[in-house]
């Protein structure tokens, strides 16, 4: 989620920059990054559930305790969005820094020299090029969801490992608490040796 939101942002504020459009995207990007999580879970409870009566407030089944696969992606909305606004944020930046910097290349002024259509040189040679930081900052960006979720799913009342890890810190469960770092580490190490991969590839 944040990784398409955030690329469709960036590259937005990148073909507009100078723009309204661009100075819209980067300060909605920099509000995501700059405000708390647990704030912004309770703001979107507030407007999404008991002004609007849109989304549950939190949990995962509804009342009857029933889990079906709509009702748990209904569930999911709100603290999926609350998860993935940082990351969407610091990934949209990245995105946009790294599409400007490559488009102000000697090679890509050759390229429209030559007559090559802006739409062929965006896709094929600008965001080729642009692409080794952007997967990098997708490998970081996702290890920081596997371990900084703690506070959506806390808002939220989602059972999810951070959920598991904060009931944990409360009963002083250290099984629990190691079992999950562990876990979580794991994640993220296998997560950074894929994009590892990836990029010699690229």
């Amino acid at each position: 989620m944040f990784v398409f939101a955030g690329l469709i942002g960036g590259a937005l504020a990148a073909l507009r920059r100078g723009t309204w459009r661009d100075r819209v995207i980067m300060a909605v990007a920099l509000v995501g990054t700059s405000m708390p999580v647990f704030w912004l879970g309770l703001m979107l409870i507030l407007a999404f559930s008991l002004e609007l009566h849109w989304l549950p407030a939190g949990g995962m089944a509804g009342l009857g305790g029933e889990r079906t696969f709509s009702g748990v992606l209904e569930h999911a909305v709100l603290p999926g969005s609350v998860a993935a606004a940082i990351p969407a944020g610091t990934f949209a930046r990245i995105v946009r820094s790294s599409l400007v910097e490559t488009s102000g290349e000697d090679w890509v002024l050759s390229l429209r020299a030559r007559g090559l259509p802006e739409r062929t040189i965006l896709g094929r040679h600008i965001l080729r090029n642009a692409l080794p930081p952007i997967v990098a900052m997708i490998g970081l960006q996702t290890g920081y969801l596997l371990g900084g979720t703690v506070f959506a799913e806390v808002v939220f009342n989602w059972p999810g490992i951070g959920y598991s890890v904060y009931n944990a810190i409360l009963q002083r469960d250290l099984p629990v608490i190691q079992a999950s770092v562990l876990v979580v580490s794991l994640a993220f190490v296998l997560m950074n040796l894929l994009v590892d991969i990836v990029y010699t590839i690229m």
